[in-house]
């Protein structure tokens, strides 16, 4: 397993590359693929934002792409949720 499969190392480097942050944002494996050799797919929850966050995206580096054969895909879903009173 490298270290960009496991949702702690990738909740890491979200915390130290985007400072403001830190501590407001949750990753966890939302369990749609039994082997990490059918892919991976995971689920960022932001909590106790004052403002809404600009959209989150993942893509390949130019130096060091993302590889995963000829059904390489990316997928990505934003849920809004009012705050609750």
């Amino acid at each position: 397993m490298s270290i960009w499969e496991d949702t702690d190392n990738i909740a890491m480097y979200v915390h130290w590359d985007i400072p403001h942050l830190q501590l407001k944002v949750y990753v966890h494996d939302n369990g749609k693929y039994s082997y990490r050799d059918n892919g991976l797919s995971f689920v960022m929850i932001f909590q106790d934002l004052h403002s809404d966050p600009a959209q989150c995206s993942i893509k390949t580096g130019t130096n060091t792409p993302l590889t995963g054969g000829a059904t390489l895909t990316y997928d990505s879903k934003t849920t809004l949720t009012s705050p609750r009173s």
